[in-house]
């Protein structure tokens, strides 16, 4: 059986030099025992109370040489990482950039403006194969998920910090899919914090707090489906059902509007067809076009000759100056007011 010797004595006059590292040191007076790491570094390891010794802890992670074994070991975590926990988080360790479009994974590139070499892990969010989006390590031939997120159950609910990037810079990112399946199942990345977790998509602007929409970025339409949506705001309702959407087609019947190429019906069991092809002059009126307008003019010459008149029964229009309306007169009362050559007939 082995000796262990403990050298005691007051607190104050416990040595701060000379020490051997491995004996171990005991202060009287409060109870404190130290284990001596070198000649001149000394390591509490219990604290005396009325109760006696208590083993000293460290105060947060950050006292320990190795988080990842006290969290195995002690089951250690910050109150950070129990939020996180609870919020349905499981962090992954930090990636260099997060990918904005589809990438070959194999070989050095650059991602968001960031360029990676062997070794970087980078959170692949943006492929046309679904499939493969993940998080991976980047390396000189083909790519390999990273050995913490290689796993149906490591992925589910896995969260990841970017560090670097033009557009994804210091932004944070949380796998959305379920039941996943690795090579089979499609998975899914989406943002939900950092600096830039509001980002102005098309024909939306964001300035600080204010999220505003921006028209000017739309690209002008004069060809629109029927099935293409319009959003509008229906005032008599109150709440999320005040914003609604209808479809092209359906918002023009409200309308009473039955086409929208410019058509329309001459009564409401005609043919839709265009103003031109639903109009037209005859007898006496001409039709013409004129840029933009269609003119009806005055066109004796489709009128069809007369030799015999009946001076009472057929009537002539006339331009009445001092009334500015238009009127009529038999052929008889236009001659009996009428003067020719200075006199009356």
């Amino acid at each position: 059986m082995s000796i262990i010797k403990v050298k005691r004595g007051l607190a104050a006059n416990l040595p701060t030099s000379g020490m051997n590292a491995g004996e171990f040191l005991f202060a009287t007076d409060t109870g404190d025992l130290y284990i001596c790491q070198s000649a001149t570094v000394k390591i509490l390891l219990a604290r005396g109370t009325d109760l006696g010794l208590y083993l000293a802890k460290a105060q947060n992670l950050a006292d320990l040489p190795n988080k990842a074994t006290a969290r195995t070991n002690l089951g250690v975590y910050s109150t950070t990482e129990v939020d996180q926990l609870l919020a349905g988080l499981r962090w992954k360790n930090p990636v260099k950039a997060a990918t904005t479009a589809n990438i070959t994974l194999s070989g050095a590139m650059t991602v968001d403006g960031v360029a990676l070499v062997a070794g970087d892990r980078v959170l692949v969010n943006a492929q046309t194969d679904q499939k493969t989006n993940g998080i991976y390590v980047v390396a000189t031939g083909a790519w390999s998920r990273a050995t913490d997120a290689d796993s149906s159950a490591e992925l589910l609910n896995a969260a990841v910090f970017v560090g670097q990037g033009t557009a994804n810079a210091d932004t944070a990112w949380v796998c959305t899919t379920d039941n996943i399946s690795i090579g089979t199942s499609n998975v899914s990345f989406v943002q939900f914090a950092g600096s830039a977790t509001y980002i102005g998509g098309y024909g939306i602007d964001i300035a600080g707090n204010n999220i505003d929409l921006n028209l000017d970025e739309l690209g002008a339409d004069t060809s629109i489906a029927s099935a293409d949506q319009i959003v509008f705001i229906d005032v008599s309702a109150t709440g999320t059902a005040r914003y609604k959407k209808i479809t092209h087609a359906n918002f023009l019947t409200s309308l009473g509007i039955t086409s929208d190429t410019y058509m329309v019906k001459a009564h409401a069991a005609g043919v839709a067809g265009y103003l031109d092809d639903r109009t037209s002059g005859t007898e006496g009126i001409k039709k013409s076009l004129v840029v933009n307008d269609i003119v009806y003019s005055l066109y004796f010459s489709s009128l069809t000759d007369e030799s015999n008149i009946d001076p009472n029964a057929d009537m002539v229009a006339a331009y009445d100056a001092s009334a500015t309306t238009h009127r009529r007169a038999s052929v008889n009362n236009l001659i009996a007011n009428a003067t020719v050559d200075g006199g009356s007939f």
